[in-house]
């Protein structure tokens, strides 16, 4: 007994351990540094509406003509987003606009000032360099070697991006932000979708299929059952409608997180099995 349960201690033990494995992995392998699209909230004021949409792209639009005399701000203070200028970082952006005449700003720090940072002044002029990747809608800057070549580090190396204005807008014509983030990666930039997708969840159609589904079935099973109860004897007692496991549990496709504890549970019963003829080959 005394060895079977060790058996069982040695799978806990492989099975968190794999777990740590998996989740610094999975960290490790993530291109973003930091989304700055989290920060930004929806709200409607005399200068704009801000929607943040369901799959985590955000829509900005102007309810007047906005140039650099009139800006709007869209974020006044971004909170996190601090980052080691050292280890390579880019500023991916990617929108969508039915006008080409925009313009927004960021700011970010540096050791001789808060630095302006372009839409525009990133595809266009002199800086245009350092862009790694453009698109007539995205373009990935390499933050990194910008400060680094210009000898702009601070003294720490720690940067932080501060804010976010539109600068060039017109009223009505939207602008949404597909990406504003942090990465480490210029190539995972995809322009035309969010590089930084919300937590996944149901797919309302499904749900709601599945929940009108559901509901019809145990209507209509409730309904038989009432007519079976009042026509048979009453000491039969009405089938169970709990009994019946819900639709989409058995035609859900199993996820990452699924598959990952399918392997957990094939480590955990070899260790056991291991553990088990251990202790009969002994006896």
């Amino acid at each position: 007994m005394k060895k079977l349960l060790s058996a069982l201690l040695i799978a806990t033990m492989l099975i968190a351990s794999v777990t740590c494995a998996l989740a610094v992995s999975a960290e490790e392998t993530s291109p973003v540094i930091y989304n700055l699209l989290s920060e930004i909230k929806a709200a409607d004021t005399a200068d704009v509406t801000v929607v943040v949409n369901d799959n985590g792209t955000v829509t900005v639009t102007p309810k007047r003509d906005i140039d650099a005399n009139t800006p709007a701000t869209i974020v006044t203070a971004f909170e996190g987003g601090k980052f080691d200028a050292t280890k390579q970082t880019y500023l991916a952006v990617d929108i969508a606009c039915e006008i080409t005449d925009i313009d927004f700003r960021l700011h970010y720090t540096r050791k001789d000032k808060l630095a302006d940072q372009f839409w525009t002044g990133m595809r266009t002029d002199g800086n245009a360099a350092y862009a790694a990747a453009k698109t007539e809608t995205s373009v990935v800057w390499n933050v990194t070697k910008y400060l680094t070549d210009n000898d702009k580090l601070n003294a720490d190396n720690m940067h932080q991006y501060t804010d976010l204005v539109i600068t060039v807008g017109k009223k009505d014509k939207p602008i949404t932000f597909n990406t504003l983030a942090l990465i480490s990666d210029a190539s995972a930039l995809k322009p035309g979708e969010p590089l930084v997708k919300p937590a996944a969840t149901e797919d309302p159609t499904e749900s709601t299929t599945t929940e009108t589904t559901t509901t019809e079935a145990t209507s209509s099973e409730a309904s038989s059952t009432e007519t079976t109860t009042t026509a048979e004897s009453s000491s039969e007692a009405p089938a169970s409608s709990s009994s019946e496991a819900p639709a989409s549990s058995s035609s859900t496709a199993p996820g990452t997180g699924d598959t990952g504890m399918i392997v957990f549970a094939v480590l955990a019963v070899l260790a056991v099995v291991g553990g088990v003829a251990v202790v009969r080959v002994r006896h």
